[in-house]
């Protein structure tokens, strides 16, 4: 959704950037829209914070994009300069867009900066490849296509009648069966099979609610069923595994595992409790997303523009746990489309509906359309813990959580955490967070006097460092690597800038994967034409890095160490093109 639209916001933060715009300011535009559409278009007025938060955060997050993608790219173009190429190839290209998120258009951009090209037809090509594999894949994975495709030997059979909304048990007869993909009038025990019965009050996996399990009795065996799925002609496939034998044409009787049908139907419940608290908690443009719900968990997806606050997520825990508690009825009846709209229940963005729907209504609380499994209260569902919160996809975020005893054992697993690291600790539950503290400090303590004495021993490298001066167009440069953090690096860089007297000074460091550089230039010579911010800059890039400062004193970092060396030697090349 949106994506479009995306691609043109991106495209204008770039060139926003390129005019030292570093911070995102395209949201504040929208009230100037408002202004001058607003009478034509009156919900842009409406939801004008809406809309300003979710611009800003969209060019948040690019920027961010920006700030990785930056760096990888400028790193890959000056290599293939210095190779003396003139274009970025398209593989290349789609590493950027695939690995990094960096639009081709951008990169087109950055590359015509450069006075170079990118090929456009390979990273169509590349992009063309990456989908088939991803649909070949998708389709090497989906179990229920051989299912789908052995159910055409099955096709003088008719649809399923569905009886589970009122029973969770019925007499029935297997009307046909398939074993390793073949027709088969009997199966024997350990097979996997699918079984097809006319009448079934197993639930097929719909919606984002998993298929029931249970057990297909018969006179001689049973089937343990694991999961039920609905195919496109309305037959209910039940898969499972043969205990004894079963046969085609016998009667059985189908029964659905209780425990498992009721765990899931809490967590779908629940499902619609969460939408709404978090409708009522964060605001109007919450809308699902997607969800899934199964006996051990629910999962919701929903638009939302930035990542939930702790404070966010306590309250809707908290909301949701109350109207569990306030114990609303579940009501289910069926209505036309209209009629439902027209009594508010909530319809799904993109969901399509027939004539008639099936409308879950909890309390006064909660009206959704709805053709899952249910409580008859809330109050079934026990209680309600949110496990995670983070993002799917732009604008899209997901909630997990847990109910009932799953909840119960999520809490109690976590206390049993707590417990363990206080006994690391070797202090109490409650006294964890103050012996952290306490280690926290001493660490810093300690790493004070470990860069102090770093810092010592890399001043004691200066009349070795001295020695390898040399002159580049007449201009004294000391190019070196050293260990030292980044004060060390500052404070070596002043004392030998004062040995040379007049001159360049560039040292980089290696701290953990990073590399930390920092240029130094005497008085007499920064700012005429020599300047300390861009020598650092082009060395940082050969790192992957960026940086900047003064014309006499200035840092940067990177993070690709292995090319550190390489970055300190092309100082002298930097410096004579300068000179030039």
């Amino acid at each position: 959704r949106g994506y479009v639209l995306r691609r043109i916001l991106r495209r204008a933060v770039r060139f926003g950037q390129s005019l030292g715009l570093n911070e995102p300011f395209l949201y504040k535009f929208s009230e100037v829209v408002a202004e001058e559409m607003g009478d034509v278009y009156p919900e842009v007025r409406e939801k004008l914070p809406m809309i300003q938060k979710a611009i800003k955060a969209e060019e948040e997050r690019f920027h961010m994009t920006l700030n990785d993608g930056l760096a990888i790219v400028n790193q890959a173009i000056a290599k293939l300069k210095a190779e003396g190429k003139t274009e970025i190839d398209g593989a290349t290209a789609f590493t950027f867009y695939d690995t990094y998120g960096f639009p081709i258009d951008l990169t087109q951009d950055m590359a015509e900066e450069a006075g170079m090209t990118v090929d456009a037809q390979g990273f169509e090509d590349a992009m063309a490849k990456q989908r088939e594999l991803s649909k070949n894949a998708k389709k090497s994975v989906t179990a229920w296509d051989l299912a789908f495709t052995v159910s055409e030997q099955l096709g003088d059979l008719g649809k399923s009648k569905f009886v589970g909304y009122e029973t969770l048990s019925c007499q029935s007869k297997i009307s046909g069966m398939i074993v390793d993909g073949v027709k088969v009038v009997e199966a024997e025990e350990g097979d996997e099979v699918y079984a097809i019965l006319p009448e079934t009050p197993f639930y097929a996996e719909s919606g984002g609610q998993t298929g029931d399990k249970g057990v297909i009795k018969g006179a001689e065996g049973y089937i343990k069923v694991n999961d039920t799925v609905k195919l496109p002609d309305g037959k209910f496939v039940h898969k499972g595994t043969v205990i004894g034998t079963v046969a085609v044409g016998e009667s059985v009787s189908a029964e659905v595992d209780k425990a498992n049908r009721l765990a899931t139907a809490r967590n779908h419940t629940t499902t619609h409790l969460l939408h709404k608290v978090l409708k009522e908690t964060l605001g109007e443009h919450v809308n699902q997303a997607g969800s899934s719900v199964d006996a051990n968990r629910l999962r919701f997806d929903f638009s939302h523009f930035t990542a939930m606050t702790a404070e966010e997520l306590a309250t809707v825990e908290r909301r949701v746990n109350e109207e569990i508690l306030n114990a609303h009825d579940v009501e289910i009846s069926e209505k036309s489309l209209d009629e439902a709209k027209t009594l508010g229940f909530t319809a799904l963005f993109g969901e399509k509906y027939g004539e008639i729907v099936r409308c879950v209504k909890a309390g006064d609380f909660s009206m959704e359309l709805c053709g899952g499994t249910h409580l008859t209260n809330t109050a079934q569902a026990g209680s309600f813990k949110i496990v995670s919160e983070g993002a799917v996809a732009a604008g899209i975020r997901r909630i997990e959580a847990v109910t009932g005893m799953a909840a119960y054992e999520y809490v109690k697993a976590e206390e049993n955490r707590l417990r363990e690291a206080a006994e690391v600790l070797k202090t109490t539950d409650k006294d964890i967070v103050g012996r952290i503290e306490q280690l926290n400090n001493q660490i810093k303590e300690q790493n004070k006097e470990l860069n102090k004495f770093k810092n010592q021993a890399a001043m004691g490298q200066v009349a070795g460092i001295m020695d390898g001066l040399v002159e580049v167009n007449g201009i004294k440069l000391i190019a070196a690597q050293v260990e030292a953090d980044s004060e060390g690096l500052r404070e070596m860089a002043d004392t030998l800038r004062a040995k040379i007297e007049s001159g360049v000074v560039v040292l980089g460091a290696v701290n953990g994967e990073n590399v930390q550089l920092v240029a130094a230039v005497t008085k007499d010579l920064a700012g005429k034409k020599i300047n300390a911010g861009a020598i650092v800059r082009e060395t940082a890039k050969l790192c992957g890095g960026s940086g900047g400062g003064r014309p006499d004193m200035a840092q940067a970092g990177g993070k690709d160490a292995s090319k550190l060396a390489e970055a300190l030697a092309n100082v002298k090349n930097i410096l004579a093109a300068i000179e030039k």
